[in-house]
């Protein structure tokens, strides 16, 4: 078995060989600078090198230099992998001795395989002989795929292969990918990452529409320099850009009689900007990316497996129990898998796939052990709240102190500015898809009108008050959040209540004392929807005019309940 040596300071471009790699057989070893390539290479036997050129400690010329002074390493083809080469320093490298060198901004796994081939020809093989080149192999025959077992639609090969399809040649661009990094980095340059970015004529125009829109435009007016565009985002901003392009890019176009994935889009924006506020003491560069990957399994699943989902829907609606249950059944493999399909294919490493992974193994009733899992799910639900959901069946709950204090190191952490967040998310899905008018209307009005009504919402102490629920209720309503339920006087200038308790007998908050609270000194009542987190046996609704539900609720019932409050006789002092 032939072993690579992989030395590149980036954790992103290590880990998008590897993926590459090993699956071919290869075995791979990893070092994050020159030193530590020398170390790797006094400690195993080594058949080729692949090498990033700016390292700390020890960069990649002065680690070939060293590498051709002794003999038993003179011997050892190495390939430059690096981001930008000048034409003296690919004459540097040959000097060297280097075998060949790749760069990053067209990057293609299939294209470093083929080169490493050409000097081991393949991961068992010795390298060859100058004389004589191996013989091609023989083609595979073709595998012999079984049909679906009883119940199924697809067989999990098929749908494997299906996505894989759709997603052929559809890598992230690499000039995109070195952006990434290089916004990242502690040593990034603003000229260096001005010329890297002029080098994609989509990106550039991207980044230049960002800086002119509504929310970023600078006092002097026009942006129309992309070095002044990058200096007034600045790098953290203009990596999630390049993020948020590369994924677009990535992704196949709709089916002719698919889904439209806009509103998905949107969603995935507002994830991964509530993942880079609120994981700050999480992120190791990716929080970001992660939010913005998260949904790509549904996006390919509405756009390529159109009919099947549907019936995947449908089934999990009639039959209950997990989604992803009935999707092994009926298609092979679960969403999660199919998000790893995805990811793997378009090149993110395994940094951005195993917390994905997590969360869709987690699902929305318990919460992930995984940090950054986590963190996706109180953004996932957050951003519901934020009335930014992939459909109106999207699920919101609220959260515990404990959980925000775990995740994001507060028990209540900032709130976003709703209008304000949903306005710069929305600006930025615009500039980043190719929207028609038509489109672009549609999407500028919120999936939910907003109601011209007063809610009381009490919310149990434990709760935090960065809470999905409130968030929503406060998109569709006018709201006075309290830890307390209200009197009657209160519920005069009220025309419904919003109960959030741990369960339906706690403390303050039990079937008597919703019934007191939501009834006016007149004795006239007002309509009530509790949410409880664990409903006991006995829980019934007490009246009938308080609707009693699990806490983890529909979007969709949210606007419902407020619309019915709306049909309510308004109350005067609300009307004066």
């Amino acid at each position: 078995m032939s072993t690579i040596l992989i030395i590149d300071d980036t954790p992103f471009w290590r880990e998008l060989q590897e993926d590459a790699l090993r699956p071919k057989g290869y075995e791979v070893i990893t070092a994050g600078d020159g030193l530590a390539g020398l170390e790797k290479l006094a400690q195993h036997k080594i058949d080729l090198i692949i090498l990033d050129v700016d390292m700390p400690k020890l960069e990649g010329f002065s680690f070939l230099e060293r590498v051709r002074t002794r003999r038993e390493w003179q011997h050892i083809p190495v390939i430059m992998l690096t981001g930008a080469m000048r034409k003296e320093d690919i004459l540097r490298a040959k000097k060297l001795g280097a075998a060949d060198y790749l760069l990053k901004s067209r990057f293609s796994p299939d294209v470093m395989l083929d080169r490493i081939g050409r000097r081991l020809g393949g991961p068992t093989a010795a390298a060859p002989s100058a004389a004589a080149s191996p013989p091609a192999p023989p083609k595979p025959p073709a595998p012999i795929v079984p049909p679906p077992p009883p119940g199924a639609l697809l067989t999990r090969e098929q749908t494997m292969r299906r996505a894989e399809k759709a997603m052929e040649g559809r890598i992230m661009s690499g000039i995109v990918a070195d952006v990434i990094r290089l916004c990242t980095s502690t040593r990034s340059d603003l000229a260096q990452l001005t010329t890297l970015i002029s080098r994609d004529p989509i990106l550039s125009v991207k980044v230049l529409q960002a800086a002119n829109t509504a929310g970023r435009a600078s006092s002097h007016g026009i942006v129309t320099s992309l070095h002044e565009a990058v200096r007034n985002l600045g790098n953290k901003t203009v990596g999630d850009i390049a993020s948020s392009v590369a994924v677009f890019a990535t992704m196949p176009p709709s089916e002719p009689d698919g889904f439209n994935p806009i509103r998905s889009w949107q969603h995935s924006l507002a994830v991964a900007t509530l993942c880079n506020q609120l994981g700050s003491k999480l992120d190791g560069g990716g929080a970001y990316l992660i939010g913005l990957c998260h949904d790509l399994g549904e996006i390919l699943l509405r756009t390529h497996f159109g009919a099947e989902y549907r019936q995947v829907l449908e089934a999990h609606k009639t039959n209950g129990g997990r989604l992803d249950d009935v999707m092994r059944t009926m298609l092979g493999l679960s969403h999660g898998q199919l998000v790893q399909t995805i990811l793997k294919k378009i090149g993110l490493p395994e940094m951005i796939r195993a917390p994905i992974t997590a969360f869709h193994d987690a699902g929305t009733i318990r919460m992930s052990p995984d940090p950054m899992a986590r963190l996706l799910q109180i953004a996932e639900f957050y951003a519901t709240g934020l009335l930014l959901p992939s459909s109106e069946h999207s699920l919101l709950r609220p959260l515990a102190c404990a959980e925000c204090a775990e995740t994001a190191g507060d028990e209540n952490p900032p709130r976003p500015d709703g209008k304000k967040f949903w306005a710069d998310v929305t600006a930025l899905t615009v500039t980043l898809g190719r929207l028609s008018a038509a489109e672009e209307a549609k999407l500028m009005q919120p999936i939910f009108p907003c109601e011209s009504v007063r809610l009381w919402l009490c919310r149990d102490a434990k709760l935090s008050s960065f809470d999905p629920i409130a968030a929503a209720l406060e998109s569709l309503a006018q709201v006075t959040i309290s830890q307390n339920l209200p009197t009657p006087e209160d519920m005069e200038s009220h025309g419904g209540l919003v109960v959030i308790s741990p369960n339906t007998t706690a403390q303050g908050m039990n079937p008597a004392d919703v019934v007191r609270a939501s009834t006016k000194a007149d004795g006239e009542t007002v309509p009530v929807l509790w949410l409880a987190g664990r409903l006991e046996k006995d829980a019934s609704e007490p009246a009938a005019h308080i609707k009693i539900v699990p806490w983890l609720v529909q979007l969709g019932a949210l606007a419902e309940f407020v619309q019915v409050v709306a049909r309510q006789p308004v109350p005067e002092a609300s009307a004066a």
